[in-house]
């Protein structure tokens, strides 16, 4: 009988690959890609930076979605805005008209954006009415739902406005916790004397229409509201005068700004680093000059 011997096979070996580290290859201390702002216009730097223009576009098939939903009062669509706000947008055909007037979409193209040249003026209607109300002593609410972008530029705004008289309406507490975005812990917090949503350790962005319609009950009754998103959906169903930062997914709150009586929305990219919206900040300093 022949005897067989077991024979194992090579062993397999897994042969780490080296990870590259990139280094970068300019000197330390130098900006990195920060563009000429002052060979450029406003607008052709709101696009650069893209905060409008065509770097804010987003398929018009998408968006034309988002009407849908509006249309259809979709409630995560309506960002908890008040029915009577919308009434003069009950149909796709409608609502479209709206969002042409306020972002200055072409729907007949592939892919939608935010007009520059609307963003500019719509700037320059928001800061005059925030100058002359701060002037006259107004109380004003400034509140971020997307901290990550607009937070430093409510701030500078905000203190502007303290500077030529306005009150800026704000809590030195955090308030009591309660359920927003479907999380627990959640309380609302003040930075600067913007309002913003926090877990007590981070600052967040919400989506929370309910929780942002509470933040209206912790302050005194304001002259004027100046928000992004979420927050600037509450004020206007609050019934506020309200400046309203808005982007493309913030459609129902552009919607509701038409006409302009208790609600102007800017209308910007949300989702840009902070340090891109400082040349708004830089746009707004000469309306808060001491005359």
């Amino acid at each position: 009988m022949e005897e067989h011997r077991f024979v194992p096979s090579q062993r397999n070996f897994r042969v780490k690959k080296k990870r590259k580290i990139f280094r970068t290859i300019k000197p330390v201390g130098q900006i990195i890609d920060k563009p000429d702002f002052e060979s450029m216009t406003f607008s052709q730097s709101l696009n650069k930076m893209g905060i409008s223009g065509k770097r804010t576009s987003i398929s018009t098939q998408v968006f034309r979605e988002s009407i849908g939903q509006l249309a259809r009062r979709n409630p995560a669509s309506t960002m908890g805005i008040s029915g009577k706000f919308l009434l003069h947008a009950l149909d796709s055909g409608s609502i479209e008209e709206c969002a042409e007037e306020v972002y200055g979409i072409d729907s007949s193209l592939a892919s939608v954006h935010i007009d520059a040249d609307l963003t500019m003026i719509a700037l320059d209607e928001a800061f005059d009415r925030i100058s002359k109300a701060a002037r006259q002593g107004a109380k004003i609410i400034f509140a971020s739902s997307r901290p990550a972008a607009t937070l430093p530029l409510l701030i500078e705004i905000a203190r502007l406005s303290e500077n030529i008289g306005a009150t800026i309406l704000q809590s030195f507490d955090d308030t009591s916790s309660f359920i927003a975005d479907g999380r627990k812990g959640r309380h609302f917090s003040w930075s600067g004397g913007v309002a913003v949503m926090s877990d007590g350790e981070s600052i967040l962005a919400s989506n929370d229409a309910k929780a942002a319609d509470n933040l209206l009950f912790h302050l005194p009754r304001p002259d004027l509201v100046v928000a992004d998103h979420i927050f600037a959906g509450a004020a206007i169903t609050g019934g506020y005068p309200t400046i309203a930062f808005a982007g493309l997914e913030s459609l129902a709150v552009g919607v509701a700004s038409v006409p302009e009586n208790q609600c102007l929305a800017v209308p910007i990219s949300l989702s840009r680093t902070a340090n891109r919206y400082s040349i708004i900040a830089n746009f707004a300093k000469p309306y808060f000059e001491n005359l």
